[in-house]
């Protein structure tokens, strides 16, 4: 009889018996819950999207209430004080918003009729589930004589001279 072909059949039968095991195992740990993550992600970004819109209204709020006190003298210590009085610590999604401003490290200068806040190296991070964002920007804002925001309409060239100005005056 010959028995040459017994060896590798056997052979087939274990790695199959193995693989369908492996599969009953994946099938009993599986999360069935497929509508999970990208919810997570969706409302991540939604979390970021809001730190980020309380930063720049926050802004936008204590300067324009400095520049229409009339308080010229000095502007970096009233918006310290003022920020620290409007200040409504939101803990999610985190921000360093109100340690940049209490570290002093930002910069309100007054040039002619227009008022300049710039920020740098501000951040806005935000979890939700297993989801983490985390958005870095820079703030550079101005403000004519009223406390208005001045927004700035970019094409391709101006938004680099722009960028360099607020470069200029970060540094």
């Amino acid at each position: 009889m010959n028995r040459e072909g017994q060896i590798p059949i056997l052979m087939l039968f274990v790695v199959t018996l193995i693989l369908v095991i492996v599969a009953l195992m994946t099938f009993a740990v599986f999360n069935r819950n497929f509508d999970e993550n990208p919810l997570n992600v969706s409302r991540t970004i939604a979390k970021v999207q809001f730190g980020e819109g309380y930063i720049v209204e926050s802004a936008k709020s204590i300067a324009a209430s400095i520049i229409q006190s009339k308080n010229d003298k000095d502007l970096r210590t009233s918006f310290i004080k003022s920020a620290k009085s409007f200040d409504r610590k939101i803990n999610d999604p985190a921000n360093n918003f109100s340690a940049k401003i209490g570290d002093g490290e930002f910069r309100f200068d007054k040039l002619d009729n227009i008022y300049k806040l710039v920020i740098s190296g501000l951040f806005v991070q935000a979890t939700y589930g297993t989801s983490q964002i985390t958005r870095k920007l820079d703030l550079c804002m101005l403000f004519d004589s009223d406390g208005k925001y001045i927004e700035q309409r970019f094409n391709e060239t101006s938004e680099k001279k722009y960028a360099e100005h607020c470069k200029k005056a970060a540094g």
